[in-house]
């Protein structure tokens, strides 16, 4: 018999040794499939010993699919030598003695002794690997689930910071528009009534309305859990959208805030919730940054331009500025020059764009204060 050929040839037990010192299963059968040596791997692996599988089908070590295809393989690449496995590795379906079945990565090596076609098989044993596989995409969705929470937090967080502000912007509407309305009851009552005057009244009524709606939906946008699906979208138009709340902070100090976009932007797949969420950080720090009379006159710029296959947005104060050495440590978490800061806000900024594709930095600003800069990669479609 073969085995028995190889067994002789291999006098001192070389061969022998050798594949039983290997991790992998490793088993070799001739052209008939009939298994000829099976190592210690081997034996780990699918359960049976070498004297239950010796001159046995090494289809026993397959599951029904594969054993179904392997005489055909096998007679096809011997008698046109088209490779489907041979000499290519695979992942395949093993057989365990007990019926189990499971993953296996298979690679099959192809050789002649003494005129007599010999097979190769190396396998690998793919569950722990899967199981990794499984726990890592499990750990990666409650990481992304815990940076979706702490962005929410942060929003949360951000418009409470800015409750007076907003307060004092709904409250401006409702004033005006029970003012209205009571100016409308007067002129209800007159005798005839006063029908244009009154017809003004009602229509500063609703325009106070809809403008206290936009600030309310602003801030609902910004304070839901669950993130908006990203879709194509204009930069500039997310800017304009996010002024109606950047500018009632820089409405307590007086800043004035410049937009200076550039026009034809392609557009950015983004959650335009998110990148309003990085651009209002942004600008309240720049807002806070500066304290001076002369650094308020100078106001905050907010600049958005395109730059080779980027669309950038910067926001540009003319406040006491970073220093070199804090450029990078300003994103890591708890790291903060506030008193009362928790040192997350920048830190989330930049997963939220990381988890964009894109980049957020900090840098000098030549005028006095810091420029941060964030940067969103075309859209797929543009892009190519």
């Amino acid at each position: 018999m073969m085995a028995e050929a190889i067994r002789q040839k291999d006098e001192s037990g070389l061969l022998k040794a050798l594949l039983d010192a290997a991790v992998e299963a490793i088993v070799i059968s001739d052209e008939l499939g009939e298994i000829l040596l099976f190592n210690r791997g081997a034996h780990k692996l699918f359960g049976y010993t070498e004297e239950e599988v010796q001159g046995r089908n090494v289809r026993l070590l397959m599951a029904d699919h594969d054993r179904a295809h392997h005489d055909r393989y096998m007679e096809s690449y011997l008698s046109t030598g088209q490779r489907k496995i041979i000499g290519i590795g695979r992942e395949v379906i093993g057989r365990h003695s007990r019926g189990e079945e499971f993953p296996i990565h298979l690679s099959v090596g192809h050789t002649s002794v003494d005129g007599r076609q010999l097979f190769v098989g190396i396998m690998q044993d793919l569950r722990p690997r899967n199981r990794l596989k499984s726990q890592l995409k499990e750990e990666r969705r409650n990481i992304s689930d815990l940076q979706q929470t702490l962005a929410s937090v942060h929003r949360t967080s951000t418009l409470g910071e800015m409750s007076a502000g907003i307060a004092h912007e709904i409250n401006q509407p409702l004033a005006a528009m029970s003012t209205f309305a009571d100016a409308g009851r007067r002129l209800l009552a007159k005798d005839p009534p006063d029908a244009e005057r009154l017809n003004y009244a009602l229509q500063q009524i609703g325009e106070q309305a809809r403008r206290a709606g936009k600030v309310v939906e602003r801030i609902r946008a910004l304070s839901r859990r669950e993130e908006t699906p990203r879709s194509p979208r204009q930069i500039n138009e997310v800017i304009r959208e996010l002024m109606e709340l950047a500018e009632l902070e820089a409405r307590d100090s007086g800043t004035p805030i410049v937009l200076e976009l550039a026009d034809n932007l392609p557009l950015v797949d983004i959650d335009p919730v998110q990148i309003q969420q990085v651009l209002l950080n942004l600008v309240r720090n720049g807002l806070e940054s500066m304290v001076r009379p002369s650094q308020i006159s100078q106001g905050l710029q907010v600049i958005s331009e395109q730059v080779e296959d980027e669309v950038r947005v910067a926001v540009v104060d003319h406040g006491t500025g970073v220093s070199e050495d804090q450029r990078e440590r300003i994103f890591e978490p708890f790291h903060t020059s506030k008193p009362s800061g928790m040192g997350v806000g920048l830190s989330i900024c930049r997963t939220i764009m990381r988890g964009h594709g894109g980049r957020l930095w900090c840098e000098e600003n030549p005028a006095g204060g810091s420029r941060f800069v964030l940067a969103l990669p075309l859209t797929q479609e543009i892009a190519t």
